[in-house]
């Protein structure tokens, strides 16, 4: 019996749509193309089946109108037959349920637009006609709406094309599960990854980007700099390099507890005085990097003196006490420069010329 499928229907009624109240299809002239359909969706669901199962006796026991019976009252997958308009003539119950509704025959002869915000119905219509048009399956197809505001619900649906017994395409019918858990769980490991990889490149003490990151980004700069000049837009970019004066003596006199708070105060005043543009790094120790794109050697020593002018005129503050932190730098510009590790040696020579002349300054 399938009278879930095609329920308040009467016997007449349903043998107009292929089936009668025995079970048995009706296979003469007069069968509709919904029956026919219907016998498309059940073969190609249970091919596998028939396959595993070639006793006639056994198979005899599972007829086209059960299993069709089975597959829509009881699939918790959404199942669907459309029109060559895509109206629905067939839906299963899960799908009815998928919109509060207890009987799938209120949906036959509506469409997406009843049941799916515009833009998501529009879509799915566009993408139907298209498998009508070429004869093409859409399989797999990953699709998200939003289902009240603040909520959004995620499937996974397959579509295919509907031939009737002359082999012309008279609609389309299709599969459709729920996958929104599935897609948290996604897009959580996607959140704790990226938070792995910001880990990754992130100085526990200062906050600032690492010495691994330093070298990631600069061959990025480098690359992009190459295929820049490649193109005609040579531009340019520079590198500071930078670190406290009389570390040592800091952290002998104040301890080393003092001496990382001194590591992050120069950290703080570094992100506060450079520019969106701009990436600082902590390299090691009391050691720091600048990263200054689209800066010629001029604009960026002018740069970095405004920096050393800062950090000289802010002090530490601990336990009440101002202590003055001055910093040595090193400026060099890609310019000239064809080796990533020659243009590093260049700016770290310019910072040790910086100490050798008295410190807290530029170079």
């Amino acid at each position: 019996m399938i009278q879930h499928i095609f329920p308040n229907k009467s016997e007449q009624d349903r043998s107009d749509t292929g089936f009668i109240e025995t079970g048995k299809q009706e296979s003469g002239p007069d069968s509709s193309p919904v029956a026919y359909a219907c016998q498309n969706i059940m073969k190609s669901q249970t091919a596998q089946f028939e396959e595993a199962a070639p006793d006639e006796y056994s198979r005899s026991n599972f007829s086209e109108s059960l299993l069709m019976h089975a597959i829509l009252n009881n699939s918790q997958d959404a199942i669907y037959v459309k029109d060559i308009n895509s109206q629905f003539v067939l839906n299963s119950m899960a799908h009815a349920h998928q919109f509060n509704l207890a009987d799938p025959m209120y949906m036959v002869g509506k469409s997406d637009l009843d049941y799916f915000p515009e833009a998501f119905a529009q879509q799915a219509f566009s993408d139907e006609q298209e498998i009508i048009r070429s004869g093409k399956p859409l399989i797999g197809q990953i699709q998200k709406f939003e289902t009240e505001p603040g909520r959004i619900t995620w499937y996974s649906a397959s579509k295919y094309p509907m031939f009737d017994k002359e082999g012309n395409i008279i609609g389309t019918w299709g599969t459709s599960t729920e996958i929104t858990k599935l897609k948290q769980v996604e897009e959580a490991l996607a959140y704790a990854n990226n938070e792995l990889k910001k880990l990754a490149g992130i100085d526990d003490l200062s906050g600032l980007h690492n010495r691994r990151h330093f070298y990631t980004l600069l061959n990025r700069a480098i690359k992009q700099h190459s295929e820049n000049i490649e193109l005609g837009f040579p531009g340019t970019f520079s590198l500071v390099a930078l670190d406290i004066d009389h570390f040592k003596t800091v952290n002998d006199t104040l301890g080393h507890l003092d001496g990382d708070e001194a590591i992050r105060h120069i950290a703080r005043l570094l992100l506060n005085n450079c520019r969106v543009t701009d990436t600082v790094f902590r390299i090691g120790g009391d050691e720091y990097a600048i990263l200054l794109l689209d800066t010629g050697l001029a604009a960026a020593k002018e740069q970095s003196e405004r920096i050393r002018k800062v950090i000289e005129t802010s002090p530490l503050i601990l336990k009440g006490q101002p202590h003055q932190l001055t910093v040595s730098m090193g400026v060099a510009c890609i310019d000239g420069h064809n080796d990533l590790n020659e243009f590093v040696h260049d700016a770290d020579c310019r910072l040790y010329h910086s100490k050798r002349q008295g410190r807290n300054r530029v170079t």
